[in-house]
């Protein structure tokens, strides 16, 4: 029996009665394929084809990393939100909103520093908190930097750690 393969079929040549059964399963860098086994048997004395057709999926994944402590200095400081790895389903996509603890406020016991984070110019504060939006396997902006500063230090009255903590929540729509 001879066989080769040639593009996304199968071509057999079957000596008298001989009997072929093909079954395909391959697995590469993530991507699963396999086909249906099919027989084939002699057809006169003639080459005998078979089209197999292979499907397969990819699984939708993404790394999100973001910087787990900051400590302002001089009352700023900066969160670096990184995704990498981004692989989606077509026209699925990701988005990043930050909420804070405490209402956009350091604390210590009843005092408070107010703060600001912003991406560029843009606080995200003062809107629905997006860090990152429409993020897909195909984006150029796959990170953000945000700036953060503290306002009404100079008037604290009270010395002393002053802590909030922001959750960022990573949605896939």
């Amino acid at each position: 029996m001879k066989t080769s393969v040639k593009s996304k079929k199968q071509i057999a040549l079957l000596s008298a009665g001989a009997l072929l059964s093909l079954g395909i399963a391959a697995t590469a860098g993530g991507l699963t394929a396999s086909a249906a086994t099919q027989s084939l048997s002699r057809n006169e004395g003639r080459d005998v084809q078979q089209a197999v057709t292979i499907s397969g999926e990819v699984e939708s994944k993404w790394t999100a990393t973001v910087d787990d402590e900051v400590t302002l200095t001089g009352g700023k400081g900066t969160i670096t939100f990184t995704f990498s790895n981004v692989v989606l389903e077509n026209g699925r996509s990701l988005s990043v909103k930050a909420a804070s603890t405490n209402g956009w406020k350091l604390k210590n016991g009843e005092e408070e520093i107010s703060y600001d984070v912003k991406k560029g110019e843009t606080s995200i504060t003062s809107g629905d908190g997006t860090v990152l939006s429409n993020i897909n396997g195909k984006s150029d902006e796959l990170s953000a930097e945000l700036s953060i500063e503290a306002t009404g230090v100079e008037s604290a009255k009270v010395a002393g750690s002053y802590t909030d903590t922001l959750t960022f929540t990573v949605t896939e729509s």
